[in-house]
């Protein structure tokens, strides 16, 4: 299926003949494609073009891909476009674990998977703007597999919240990448997967690790809200010692910063 008219792709790489065919192709998809040859020449494009999404070189001479992208993260960490990264299989994790980028793909890669990845990133791009648009509240992805999940949510809605809900790690998991929610409130003691380590699989993904995560588990002794202690894992914004519905709302206000009147 050819791409909307009006979504352009910039395409930076320092290899000539591959930004040739990679611009060949992608405009024959029905794609805009904006190119340019480094870091440098990408952030004067963006002077005059606002691409859909970014095709990214990392290993370029002069500030480079990383430099790029340092240039056009907001203050919220994340890139300003939508970024998919072309570069070396064995320089990934080193590069995941410093930035956030849409996706990435190893150089080289098939016209057909540079295509399915494209197409996937806008789609999460476009499905995102329909449902911030459509909820115009923030949303908060609930995993608890307990009765008391049911008053929580309620109390949520009367708080101006919408929710989507899970009873098991697994699809929590599904969810917090399709979702996008503001806020992960998340038991510990959930099956499948405990909540600790879902949490630290969400922050793992360059799409979820932005989302503050709530833990919680009711067998702990106390009920004060903490920042994350050194022990929780990467991803948890808070802890919570209890399971009760009026502290979860508090936490949950907390971390997304409302407050209700």
């Amino acid at each position: 299926m050819n791409a909307h008219p009006r979504q352009t792709i910039l395409v930076i790489d320092d290899d000539e003949h591959l930004v040739r065919t990679l611009a060949d192709f992608l405009a024959y998809k029905g794609f805009k494609v904006v190119t340019a040859r480094s870091g440098e020449e990408g952030l004067k494009r963006l002077e005059t073009v606002s691409p859909d999404m970014i095709v990214l070189d990392i290993s370029m001479p002069g500030m480079g891909g990383i430099g790029f992208l340092r240039r056009i993260t907001g203050p919220n960490g994340r890139p300003k476009h939508p970024v998919l990264v072309l570069t070396a299989r064995a320089a990934m994790k080193e590069f995941f674990d410093t930035l956030e980028v849409d996706d990435f793909l190893p150089k080289p890669c098939s016209e057909s998977e540079l295509l399915r990845i494209v197409n996937q990133i806008l789609l999460r791009q476009e499905t995102l703007r329909s449902h911030s648009e459509a909820k115009g509240h923030p949303t908060v992805l609930l995993g608890d597999d307990r009765s008391e999940r049911t008053h929580l949510a309620k109390r949520l809605r009367a708080a101006g919240y919408t929710v989507e809900m899970t009873d098991n790690g697994p699809e929590l998991i599904e969810l917090t990448t399709t979702v996008q929610p503001d806020v992960v409130c998340v038991r510990q003691m959930l099956p499948k997967m405990k909540g600790a380590l879902a949490a630290s699989l969400i922050h793992a993904m360059p799409t979820t690790r932005h989302i503050p995560i709530l833990l919680f588990d009711e067998s702990v002794v106390g009920s004060a809200v903490t920042s994350r202690p050194a022990r929780l894992p990467a991803g948890v914004t808070r802890f919570l010692a209890s399971g009760k519905a009026d502290r979860l709302l508090e936490a949950i206000q907390a971390i997304a910063g409302v407050t209700t009147e």
